[in-house]
């Protein structure tokens, strides 16, 4: 891969790539329903120094983005290493206010190493932080 970018890319569950300050991979979403039922469902993202995206993987059906731009209506959270029956993993949030509402996204990721990377381009991108700047 050449180049990162959001046109037809197809990822492998748990792979994430990182190369000049971008990142593409997948990641699992907290999804819920009507408010009542929460899942993890595997996201598709690609993140830049401006934006970060994520989608639904489906083939030969539009796909409907989501981006989050890193403007001061965005806001990362701490990061989080959990331990479950499925091992070792990464969870941070994004906070993004639309309107009056302030919207959370809830990720989380097995790949420990290359999540630790990703949220790193975030928290370094991000114009107003929750935390302060990641440091190893």
């Amino acid at each position: 891969m050449t180049e990162l970018s959001t046109n037809d890319l197809l990822v492998n569950l748990g792979a994430i790539v990182i190369k000049n300050n971008k990142g593409c991979g997948s990641i699992l979403y907290k999804t819920t329903s009507k408010k009542v039922f929460k899942k993890w469902s595997i996201r598709c993202f690609f993140v830049s120094n401006k934006e970060f995206y994520f989608w639904k993987q489906k083939s030969k059906r539009r796909v409907k983005k989501i981006s989050i731009p890193f403007t001061h209506f965005c806001k990362v959270s701490g990061i989080q290493c959990c331990n479950d029956k499925f091992g070792k993993f990464i969870k941070f949030n994004l906070f993004y206010k639309k309107k009056n509402k302030i919207k959370t996204y809830k990720f989380k990721s097995y790949e420990v190493e290359k999540m630790l990377e990703v949220y790193k381009i975030i928290n370094n991108n991000m114009s107003d932080h929750f935390h302060g700047k990641y440091t190893d």
